[in-house]
């Protein structure tokens, strides 16, 4: 896991993962890919673990906007990372999960 990025902007995205144990955190820099339109309004992050119907992180960000996060996930077998476009349908945007890796501190 490294920088992620969305393949078809116009949708929603989720990338999936087995996680290995021992791990605690999952760290990325979360943000709206530099080459979005500049209209947009939003993105909706969102971080679930091993099958659990509500994330345990949730972030919503705009253009230009980042966010370090650390999440944890001790225990957890699965991570999965969702996003969401929150502008209209015709705005070009993709969200960006840059550096994202599991820690231990």
């Amino acid at each position: 896991m490294h920088s992620l990025r969305s393949v078809n902007p116009f949708t929603e995205y989720t990338f999936a993962y087995k996680v290995p144990a021992d791990w605690k955190y999952f760290r990325a820099t979360i943000g709206i890919d530099i080459n979005s339109k500049y209209s947009v309004t939003g993105m909706s992050f969102q971080i679930y673990l091993d099958d659990d119907a509500a994330p345990v992180a949730e972030y919503t960000l705009k253009m230009f906007e980042s966010q370090d996060i650390k999440v944890p996930i001790s225990g957890a077998s699965k991570i999965k990372l969702y996003t969401a476009n929150t502008t209209p349908r015709e705005s070009f945007v993709r969200a960006t999960w840059g550096d994202a890796r599991l820690t231990n501190d």
